[in-house]
């Protein structure tokens, strides 16, 4: 009965949702052809690829970690400096979202980055040997990355999330302190503050794709029937003008048209709702919870894009307040894609961070 009770949610929201708006009601009109911000150039891929390690130091791009495979994008600029891992979030990769950050913090030559495409995304493995739900989720990726730090022969790391991808690092914080020297999350809220937000009118609003990924099925039909234009509505339409262009888009799609791509994405929401929502299994975890349950003791940034159409502006305090250490800072006209949206902001944030005694 309580599994019925939360799909026939999730299948009431996401349909008013959806008759409000075909793509949702915070995308804008995504046009064919993307014309790039004024002044900029079109990012070089041919250099980026260029500086990606293909095994001279022991490690080629793929990396078997506890069983699931993973395209990890190695950029040894410094192979003895300090470790410093990119996750990124949803439905991107490693290249497309920090392939402003990869350049930049490759040209200091102080770091041993990686750049995982994480489970499920891009070429990465996706849960071929049972549910992706099990395999595909950021508990699950939190592990991958205690494994990758030792097994590259480091105690420690910088690491650096978006969306997803710090969905993945909040979670490593809290269960690995010790082996992060410091975490940047980027427009991703603490776990516990999204439980504290779990029925607010206005997230339950923002989160409505959320709710119809969890329809077996019936999602990844809807994604592949429109080829993959509502996945591009949902990134690129909530982006600022300017921010991807035709190069990514087909990068992206690329990727979305990898053998059960689509169903391992959606994992990562269906894992997350069945986590947080109490009509599964978790109601009584989620009143016992402690206002102060998961404090993060290292060092913590967090970059927030004021625009973001999927997390409220209000969730970015309550967050940093569960860190020891944190430090909050707005970017008033960027959107939930900083990374892209700002590219030179997040970098010098990022770099002053990391330098900061």
């Amino acid at each position: 009965m309580a599994s019925f009770k939360f799909y026939l949610l999730c299948t009431v929201i996401a349909v008013i949702a959806i008759l409000m708006s075909p793509l949702g009601t915070h995308t804008r009109y995504v046009p064919e052809h993307f014309e790039p911000l004024p002044g900029s150039t079109p990012f070089n891929y041919t250099h980026l690829e260029s500086i990606l390690d293909t095994g001279e130091y022991g490690y080629d791009h793929w990396i078997t970690i506890r069983g699931s495979v993973l395209n990890h994008n190695v950029i040894p600029s410094a192979k003895y400096g300090k470790l410093l891992i990119f996750l990124h979030g949803f439905p991107e990769s490693g290249i497309i979202t920090w392939r402003h950050q990869l350049v930049h913090f490759a040209k200091l030559r102080r770091f041993h980055i990686l750049a995982p495409d994480m489970r499920g995304f891009n070429t990465s493995s996706k849960g071929e040997q049972s549910d992706p739900i099990t395999e595909c989720n950021y508990q699950e990726m939190a592990e991958d990355l205690a494994v990758m730090i030792t097994m590259l022969g480091y105690e420690q790391a910088h690491v650096v999330g978006h969306d997803w991808g710090a969905a993945a690092a909040w979670t490593f914080a809290m269960h690995y302190p010790a082996m992060v020297e410091k975490l940047v999350v980027i427009n991703y809220p603490h776990p516990a503050v999204i439980d504290q937000f779990l029925f607010n009118t206005e997230q339950l609003r923002r989160s409505w794709h959320a709710l119809f990924f969890q329809l077996d099925h019936i999602a990844e039909w809807r994604i592949h029937a429109q080829n993959f234009s509502w996945l591009i509505g949902l990134t690129i339409g909530t982006s600022n003008p300017g921010s991807y262009t035709e190069e990514e888009v087909a990068r992206l799609r690329k990727s979305w048209e990898e053998p059960r791509a689509i169903g391992a994405l959606l994992a990562w929401f269906r894992y997350l709702v069945r986590d947080h929502f109490p009509f599964v299994d978790h109601f009584q975890r989620l009143i016992n919870r402690s206002p102060h349950a998961g404090r993060i003791k290292p060092p913590t940034l967090m970059l927030w894009g004021d625009k973001d159409a999927y997390f409220l502006r209000e969730m970015a305090r309550p967050s940093i307040d569960l860190c020891d250490d944190g430090s909050l800072v707005h970017f008033p006209h960027a959107t939930h894609w900083l990374p892209n949206d700002d590219p030179k902001g997040v970098n010098s944030a990022i770099q002053n961070f990391f330098e900061r005694r």
